[in-house]
């Protein structure tokens, strides 16, 4: 896990010396382990280096054999076989790293050789061979990649501030991707960024620069779309082969030279890697992380302890100070951290893990994320799943998930039911310009366009996991994990793992009353406690809470926002609405902490409407 930074340069005098130097600085908290520089001719490559595997100088980057070199951010988790299948073709390994391993493949297998890999990575590979340079990343986009092309040059970067140091362009908001989140909080959601002329490479998508005309080409090397293949397989076997997965990703994503350690929130997702890690290495020590609030509804301890206990593990507690997230400070640091704005106080959990993590030294940390968006476990789908249920005529099974839903919300099947039929006849519309329970438009100018969101079941899981859900919260975490030199690791986005089961029945995902189903009935090993809750809870902040004792201020810090956006927002209709939600404290809108957080993203960054 690191921070990569290139610059291939075409008639132009500046100091790509210089440039490079100033995008390597700008991420050493990625790297903290080391740093280095590669300079041949009009491609220059910059490494900063956290040691995870193989921690001796010889794994430094950027990595360089006959010529070829090579900057990886990552892990590429099936190295050991991958090195094992080179040396039987007659390669010799200096060294103990995936680095090396994946500069061999490349040279052996070219492009192609990309889908054997499982692994997260974003890497840069100058081919002497070819006289090109590669740009790729990895099939869901758990490791970032930004570039910039300019008529001189191409940049490419973990973090945008790294091209935003080189002084190449000007430091200016993306007009569409403000408008975007602002109405709707989407987030990552596309190839743009917040600053415009800076762009992501887009998950399983690899571009290729050739040095010698200086053409920039990007092509898609992994598409889940059409990958996913229906499977015919009874749910016993289903159970059986999710299981066999499972704990293969798990041991694969095991595989480090420092300490590890999980994220333990008590739902489902976390106590199934929590559970599958004690299983796979019980010898090890495991340290499991919980951020809690003492807030009734949102406080998961009792889940996490219960966890902690049957996995004997040393459980960590942190209180994140969440109310700081209403003060400029806090959202400037975490929009400078993030390059974007982000949506909630949960954000700020996040960073207090990882931020703990540090402190004890845990260098590399197991989440469970990934999960909800492919098993089925956001309530769209398992209103996806009662829609099906209906068109197929199965009126048992779906009276069955409306008393499940009225279980684990804690209503009535009569309000489930008016729910239900009230979303099934709404028009579905993907933005929306009002604000709290008053109609009118706050944001000026005409919006953005994009497609609505899907009701079918496995469209709406691809959907989440290419554009709306997936693309931000990976954002979000690597960002929070590398701010602190922490390398996050994600078992639930091994490929082969969603691939089969987004290929299963619907009934196997949100069925028999449950979602997530084969995920609880694949782990046996759960405590019944956590198997059978049915409650979702997240990475909760309480944001409403933590904003009514310190109105006053934050009423201060709102005027402060809206001078800065001028002409963006009909201020004066925020204001309004923003004083009464504030008088009357019955119902928040997570809108308002949207253009604070966009306003402390933009300050951090000197930017200007």
């Amino acid at each position: 896990m690191c921070g990569i930074a290139a610059l291939i340069q075409f008639n132009s005098n500046n100091n790509i010396q210089e440039a490079i130097k100033l995008m390597v600085n700008e991420v050493r908290h990625r790297g903290p382990d080391g740093n280095g520089i590669s300079i041949k001719g009009q491609v220059a490559l910059g490494h900063t280096r956290l040691s995870i595997i193989d921690l001796s100088d010889r794994a430094a980057q950027p990595m360089q054999r006959e010529g070829d070199r090579l900057i990886f951010n990552g892990e590429i988790y099936n190295y050991l076989e991958l090195r094992a299948e080179l040396v039987a073709k007659g390669h010799v390994f200096t060294t103990d790293s995936d680095t090396e391993v994946l500069l061999r493949s490349l040279q052996t297998w070219g492009m192609s050789g990309l889908h054997k890999l499982k692994g997260m990575f974003a890497f840069v590979f100058h081919s002497v061979r070819e006289n090109a340079v590669y740009i790729v990343r990895d099939r869901f986009g758990i490791k970032p990649l930004v570039y910039c092309i300019t008529p001189n040059a191409i940049y490419a970067a973990s973090e945008a501030k790294q091209i935003l140091s080189t002084g190449v362009i000007r430091s200016r908001i993306d007009m569409n991707a403000a408008k975007v989140f602002l109405v709707s909080g989407r987030l990552s959601h596309d190839q743009i960024t917040f600053f415009e002329g800076i762009f992501q490479l887009k998950p399983g998508t690899m571009g290729r620069v050739d040095l010698s005309t200086g053409s920039f080409r990007m092509t898609r090397w992994y598409d889940l779309t059409s990958t996913v293949k229906p499977i015919d397989l009874n749910y016993h076997n289903a159970c059986l082969h999710t299981q066999d997965l499972l704990k293969k990703s798990i041991m694969q994503h095991h595989r480090a030279d420092v300490k590890l350690g999980v994220t333990l929130s008590g739902g489902i997702d976390s106590s199934v890697i929590t559970t599958l890690i004690k299983g796979h290495a019980p010898e090890i020590p495991l340290h499991a992380i919980t951020a809690y609030r003492e807030i009734a509804g949102i406080d998961e301890r009792s889940f996490s302890n219960i966890m902690a206990a049957k996995c004997s593990a040393i459980q960590i507690e942190v209180r994140p100070d969440t109310e700081s997230i209403w003060t400029i400070e806090r959202l400037m640091e975490l929009g400078r951290i993030q390059d974007q704005p982000f949506l909630n106080g949960s954000h700020y959990n996040e960073y207090c893990v990882y931020k703990t993590a540090r402190d004890y030294d845990l260098r590399v940390m197991l989440s469970g994320q990934g999960a909800d968006e492919y098993f089925g476990g956001y309530g769209e789908f398992w209103f996806s799943a009662q829609l099906d249920l209906l068109q197929k005529g199965h009126l048992s099974s779906f009276w069955e998930g409306i008393r499940a839903r009225a279980a684990s919300t804690h209503r009535s099947q009569k309000f489930v039911v008016h729910n239900f039929v009230r979303s099934l006849l709404a028009k579905r519309s993907s933005l929306s310009q009002s604000i709290g329970p008053h109609k009118g438009s706050w944001v000026k100018g005409t919006l953005p366009k994009f497609s609505k969101a899907p009701r079918e079941f496995k469209a709406l899981s691809l959907e989440q996991i290419n554009l709306s859900s997936l693309p931000y919260q990976l954002h979000s975490e690597d960002r929070h994990s590398m701010a602190w030199g922490v390398e996050s690791r994600l078992p639930f986005l091994d490929h082969e793992l969603v691939e089969f089961i987004m290929g299963l029945p619907i009934k196997y995902l949100v069925g028999a009353g449950y979602m997530k189903r084969i995920l609880r009935d694949a782990t046996p090993e759960l405590p019944r406690e956590i198997a059978q809750r049915r409650d979702k809870i997240g990475f909760a902040s309480a944001d409403s809470q933590t904003l009514w004792p310190q109105s006053d201020r934050v009423s201060d810090l709102m005027e402060d926002a809206l001078d800065f956006f001028g002409d963006l927002l009909d201020t004066n209709f925020v204001r309004r609405s923003f004083a009464d939600m504030l008088d009357k404290e019955t119902w928040y809108d997570p809108a308002f902490f949207r253009v604070l957080s966009f306003y402390g993203f933009a300050r951090s960054f000197s930017l200007s409407i």
